[in-house]
């Protein structure tokens, strides 16, 4: 995906799936698109002062309200995050975004069960919109899941992160992190070899050239030449290079 779609994304298809209109101004988008340059150029206190402006226009934009937020927590100001994020959520409760938000700041403070909850409303609140979605959208939404595995995998919440799979293969059965992904949860969670064997080898099958691919072939060499279960390979990169 084109990194300089994240946010404008983020913005354009939850909105639009929402039908709730802000100010009714068609000059509304090039306001958000310009937060998102913004925030691509890391320059937050600019994208900073828009969104508060825009706010006060409006006080019920809850995309605003989320993207002031999401500055915040880059800043890592949690509590003041936390804040607007919520008033989003209060404002529409409907908006997906806002719970992978508030899901990503409770799992960065360490609130695992408020993360998990959020991060299932995330995923309920966006499965409605699966059938407006282009590519695009689509790989937003497995990013966004991705994170929410690599969180799960870090709480030890073994339940959980292979739902996160199972949404990650539903919305693209072919998704070569997902079956990598579900690799790692039969060898660390389920302790079925042979079926961590079967997905690693689906993951490689995909395109072995990656760097996925390249991980999931060094997780079937370490099965073939390590048959002493007890011993594990180092999973905790997930597909981070």
């Amino acid at each position: 995906m084109n990194p300089k779609k994240i946010t404008a994304l983020i913005i354009a298809w939850f909105v639009l799936a929402s039908a709730i209109s802000f100010s009714g101004e068609s000059t509304d988008i090039l306001l958000y698109q310009r937060v998102d340059e913004l925030m691509r150029e890391k320059n937050f206190t600019d994208a900073r002062a828009l969104l508060e402006r825009m706010i006060k226009k409006n006080n019920s934009d809850y995309v605003a309200l989320a993207a002031l937020g999401e500055i915040y927590a880059e800043e890592g100001n949690r509590k003041k995050a936390i804040k607007f994020v919520k008033r989003s959520i209060n404002i529409n409760p409907e908006y997906p975004f806002s719970h992978f938000l508030l899901g990503r700041l409770y799992f960065l403070t360490q609130n695992e069960k408020k993360a998990v909850e959020e991060f299932n409303l995330f995923k309920e609140k966006t499965l409605s919109l699966l059938n407006i979605m282009d590519q695009d959208d689509r790989e937003l939404y497995l990013a966004r899941l991705q994170y929410i595995c690599e969180a799960y995998f870090n709480m030890k919440i073994s339940d959980e992160y292979k739902m996160a799979v199972d949404a990650m293969l539903f919305v693209d059965p072919k998704n070569q992190t997902a079956a990598y992904n579900m690799g790692v949860y039969y060898y660390v969670f389920g302790h079925n070899r042979p079926k961590a064997y079967e997905y690693f080898k689906k993951a490689k099958e995909i395109e072995p050239s990656t760097y996925i691919g390249k991980k999931a072939e060094y997780a079937i060499d370490f099965i073939r030449n390590n048959p002493d279960t007890r011993i594990a390979p180092d999973f905790s990169f997930l597909d981070r290079e």
